[in-house]
């Protein structure tokens, strides 16, 4: 029962009809209500009801009123009694959030009933209705569970900028059941806004930049319970926010770089900042220490300046910082070194290199970082080759090293990108210079030897080129071509005879599948058939578990879904309609 009550709150409505003997009830079993992947079902005792059944709820003693107790989900129980006579009363924590109506009657003849409707305040779009009828007899009462239809599918959440007009949310952020994004309702500019998944519960955080002017949010991240994010409110230009979700307690967090010119706050735009011992990190610009490396635990006087890498006003550029285990890995740029590798344990003062892979002054062309099994594995490149994949294993980010010259002429590379995770494997996209970018795997030991092109999909010298590799359970999705125009979805488990196309979505041309998002056990996706232009979709994996959710921009048109973004088992996302704009939306899978 209590896994039941983990899992995000959903919109409930309700009806339970009650009949009392003129003076003979007693307090009921207790019962949950809970939608497993969108299904109304009832817990009594323990056990579940999903369709009309027969209970017989124990025998009627003397003298006490009912009391029906209930649990909602996600939430402290509640209780309504009905004592025999008005009104009805309510108890529990929630109290505040359940309304309910009165019987007509305050006494109830024997073997008659008397209804009473509980409405629990909803919490999403989706409305699911019960009823739950309550019959006396001699002895004993039974009651008649009738389930009524539940919903499911694919709902605007809110037309924020009404009418054709766009509102155009972005960089959407989860932080527990809460959805924290960008948009604009075409008079307070692009400032930040939340959601609960309702109508009624999306709106404006704060118009930080009062007006039509924008504070444009960026890297929204959840530390403890304060929800920090960059903004400008056109007074102490880009800086350091803080929210508690409300709006007086939504201000700016530090004017790092006093005045209206920007410290500039940044990290990987639209993502949020990497989090280590309570901090975030990222890089920030001062007049007096110029591009570098800060800290920040949600404090004014927690926030601070790691160390002036490059002393003065001269910048490192910090770029691409990365959590590995108790330290941060990350780009810098000095004059002896260039941009190379570089770590901190996150302490003030507490900066140095990592790896001077191409010594002396060149740059190593650093990218793709990406943390696999305790290791941070990227594309680099040193005096002898163009960018191949390198490892960094020790936990102190001592040295890095390369794993494999993949492509072995050297002035090329092999440009190893889109990293992916499959159990102990590292999969990813690289050019061997003979088969083209094809699907490589290197194993456990992160070697030379163990680091092996794991099939050649498009045969040949031309290569299927790999993109946006996702792990859903134990196969990797991806993007990959058998020729130039046709691409579609495929994935791996990690072997060549598992490496296979799922579906051929759009049989004429490229189904051009992008935006992977794992959401369970279910992979979403955008793609065209050719017929309904871009889409949103979904996989299971299997060629008939592969299918447009729906049509949401009827007929050829694109509704061009983007920012997907999990909420629970459910899917936040934004897409166009000609009566809408661009705005956000959410789905609820089908039981």
């Amino acid at each position: 029962m209590e896994s039941y009550m983990k899992k995000e709150r959903l919109g409930t409505l309700f009806t339970i009809c009650c009949a009392l003997l003129l003076s003979a009830c007693q307090n009921k079993a207790p019962f949950d209500l809970d939608f497993s992947g969108s299904r109304l079902e009832v817990i009594i005792n323990g056990q579940t009801y999903t369709s009309d059944s027969t209970y017989n709820w124990g025998n009627v003693s003397t003298g006490s009123p009912i009391v029906v107790s209930g649990t909602l989900r996600n939430r402290s129980s509640f209780s309504v009694t009905m004592p025999g006579a008005l009104p009805i009363t309510i108890g529990g924590t929630h109290s505040a959030d359940i309304a309910i109506t009165q019987p007509g009657n305050s006494v109830i003849a024997q073997g008659t009933s008397e209804s009473f409707t509980i409405t629990i305040t909803p919490q999403a779009v989706f409305t699911r209705t019960a009823k739950i009828s309550i019959i006396t007899t001699p002895g004993n009462d039974t009651f008649t569970l009738n389930l009524t239809g539940y919903r499911y599918g694919v709902a605007l959440v809110k037309d924020i900028d009404s009418g054709a007009s766009s509102s155009n949310p972005s960089k959407l952020y989860m932080a527990g059941s809460t959805l924290y994004f960008t948009a604009t309702d075409g008079t307070t500019g692009v400032e930040p806004w939340k959601s609960d998944g309702t109508p009624t519960g999306t709106v404006i955080l704060k118009d930080i930049n009062i007006g039509a002017g924008s504070s444009s949010p960026d890297n929204f991240t959840l530390l403890g319970s304060t929800l920090l994010f960059t903004a400008n409110d056109g007074t102490f230009g880009t800086e350091l926010w803080k929210s508690d979700g409300t709006l007086g307690g939504t201000a700016i967090l530090m004017d790092i770089e006093t005045g209206v010119s920007s410290s500039s706050p940044s990290n990987i735009s639209g993502k949020p900042f990497p989090i280590l011992n309570g901090n975030i990190y990222f890089e920030a610009s001062t007049t007096a220490a110029g591009r570098e490396l800060w800290k920040s635990d949600g404090t004014a006087g927690g926030t601070q300046l790691i160390k002036d890498n490059v002393s003065g006003t001269g910048n490192s550029f910090i770029k691409n910082v990365t959590v590995h285990g108790a330290r941060l890995i990350f780009e810098a740029d000095t004059a002896v070194e260039g941009k190379e590798v570089f770590k901190s344990d996150g302490t003030v003062g507490n900066l140095s290199l990592c790896e001077d892979i191409f010594v002396g002054t060149s740059n190593s062309s650093l990218g793709s970082f990406f943390s696999h099994n305790g290791a941070t594995v990227f594309s680099a490149r040193d005096a002898t080759s163009n960018p191949e994949l390198w490892k960094i294993t020790s936990a102190g980010a001592t040295s890095a090293a390369k794993v494999k010259e993949i492509n072995p002429s050297g002035s090329a590379g092999s440009s190893p990108a889109y990293f992916a995770t499959l159990g102990t494997n590292l999969l990813f996209a690289a050019d061997n210079g003979a088969n083209g970018t094809e699907l490589w795997l290197s194993d456990a030991n992160l070697n030379s030897a163990g680091t092996n092109m794991l099939k050649d999909i498009q045969v040949g010298a031309v290569g299927s080129f790999p993109k946006y590799l996702t792990t859903v359970g134990s196969v990797v999705f991806f993007q990959a071509c058998v020729t130039a125009g046709d691409c579609e979805l495929w994935a791996s488990d990690g072997t060549i005879g598992g490496t296979v196309l799922v579906k051929d979505i759009h049989t004429t041309g490229s189904s051009d599948p992008a935006n992977l998002m794992a959401v369970g056990s279910v992979l979403y996706f955008v793609a065209t058939d050719g017929v309904s232009g871009i889409e949103l979709w979904r996989s299971d994996g299997t060629a008939a578990g592969t299918y447009m959710v729906q049509d949401l921009n009827t007929g050829a048109a694109s509704s061009s879904p983007a920012n997907l973004t999990a909420f629970g088992n459910n899917l936040f996302f934004t897409a166009t309609t000609a009566a809408n704009g661009t705005e956000l939306y959410i789905y609820v899978p089908p039981p």
